[in-house]
């Protein structure tokens, strides 16, 4: 085994993430040995040695994508639902909520945030794999990254543990302190050490993609053995739908009609799984007392994060599409860019919220939620994005392209040279082989084009 699979290996075994992700984990690898400028079989070595270097690789191939509210549809459940059964059913008694993959601490703020708007006593845990992350989560501070469409109803319940000016978002020293974070690795076989009382509410979202079937399983197992007798398992909308609760796990699948989540329920005979509403909005008996109207109704300042879009884009617009490859990422970027055209940012980013990405498209997502940043002038966002993309597929020259003229525009010279030498080399590639796949990213412009752009700029920025 070579260097190379040794580490991608060690790196899969500890996290549990998958070689869905390999090309990107063999980015990071490479940066890493490179840092150090030392061979990759010197730096399998350093790894043996330093848990220091092995924490930061991990934390450095940890995907970090996520936003206040994501998934709103959730946090309305919560809200209308299942905050006033655990109420009626806990008395004055603290609701204990894990969010068990936090990332940045969007998450765990946003669960945070609506308790407090709804007047109820809860505990919140968050813990991730990833210490970077968890360093953005205690330090409190967001900017309107951390925003979506997706999610702006219940935005203003942010405004009750923290505070906004410009574009970023503090939240008050006092909701963090309120807030126990620690790091998890969802793949350990221990138990975290802050969830040693059973939990009501556990959060488990966007990570399953990075995991095999089987520790799935595992993992599956080990959270339902926290989860209290008929607490629940929030897991993102759109990998729930794989999921498979045999006979081996004390879970049920459960529905709304329109969301589904797992229950714990030990003793599966007899139950009876919904087929439409386990929960009628009307069967919300016990009230949560409030002062203020619910975040819907509450007017948007002119200033505040998220803007309200206007206009809306219509609904057959922001659908996901139910296709996924090349035809349906052609679709769709011919919408955003109309939208665009239309000077329309805020319809834009509605339908990118709105449209499920598949893992091995993300790099198209972040190539289009590039494009976005762009349009708003935010240059160091855009810049970030296209990266992105470029890491997960160093062979996607349009992102390269951008990338390299971005960095330009940021006087980073050094930077923008070696971007347009590897562009150049993924255009020639792409050239030979025939590949046609990012023509209708080129607003009608041959592959040739921009290979004599990345030449020209190698000629007379390298001389």
């Amino acid at each position: 085994m070579n260097a190379l699979d040794y580490i991608c290996n060690i790196i899969g075994t500890y996290s549990g993430i998958t070689n869905v992700y390999r090309d990107f984990m063999v980015s990071v690898i490479q940066d890493r040995a490179a840092a150090y400028n030392i061979p990759l079989e010197e730096y399998a070595k350093l790894l043996q040695s330093s848990p220091e270097e092995f924490t930061r690789l991990i934390d450095e191939t940890a995907i970090n994508e996520t936003y206040f509210f994501r998934e709103e549809k959730q946090f309305s459940f919560l809200q209308k639902n299942v905050f006033p059964e655990l109420v009626a059913k806990k008395g004055s008694e603290p609701i204990t909520i894990w969010s068990a993959a936090c990332s940045t601490g969007e998450e765990p703020l946003s669960l945070y945030a609506l308790s407090k708007f709804c007047r109820v006593s809860a505990k919140v845990i968050a813990s991730d794999i990833d210490t970077n992350a968890l360093s953005t989560l205690q330090k409190g501070v967001y900017s309107k990254n951390s925003f979506r469409t997706d999610g702006s109803t219940f935005a203003s319940c942010l405004d009750l543990i923290g505070t906004r000016e410009d574009s970023m978002f503090t939240v008050s020293p006092e909701a963090l302190n309120d807030i126990s974070v620690f790091r998890y690795n969802l793949s350990s076989k221990d138990a975290p050490p802050a969830a040693n009382a059973s939990m009501d509410i556990i959060f488990l979202r966007n990570v399953f993609i990075y995991f095999s079937n089987t520790l799935r399983k595992e993992i599956l197992a080990r959270i339902a053995g926290i989860l209290k007798e008929g607490g629940y398992l929030f897991l993102s909308i759109n990998e729930i739908a794989s999921i498979d609760c045999n006979d081996d796990l004390p879970l049920v699948k459960e529905s709304t009609g329109t969301l589904y989540y797992l229950r714990k329920c030990s003793d599966k005979k007899g139950h009876v799984v919904p087929e439409r509403s386990v929960f009628k909005q009307e069967t919300a008996a016990i009230p949560i007392h409030r002062e203020q109207p619910l975040p819907i109704e509450k007017p948007v300042q002119k200033n505040s994060i998220p803007e309200k879009p206007t206009p809306k884009v219509p609904p057959t617009l922001i659908q996901p599409p139910l296709a996924s490859g090349p035809a349906a990422q052609e679709v769709f970027y011919r919408e955003i860019k109309k939208t665009l055209d239309r000077k329309d940012i805020a319809g834009a980013k509605e339908m990118l919220a709105a449209r499920f990405f598949p893992p091995h498209e993300y790099e198209f997502k972040y190539y289009v939620t590039a494009l976005i940043a762009m349009e708003e002038h935010d240059t160091q966002s855009a810049l970030d994005f296209f990266t992105k993309a470029a890491i997960l597929n160093r062979n996607f020259w349009p992102a390269l392209f951008h990338m390299a003229l971005l960095q330009k525009d940021l006087g980073k010279m050094p930077e923008s040279l070696k971007t347009f030498h590897s562009c150049e080399s993924a255009i020639s590639s792409y050239i030979d082989s025939g590949n046609t796949s990012y023509e209708f990213l080129t607003e009608g412009f041959c592959a040739d084009y921009f290979l004599c752009l990345c030449r020209n700029f190698i000629n007379t920025d390298g001389a």
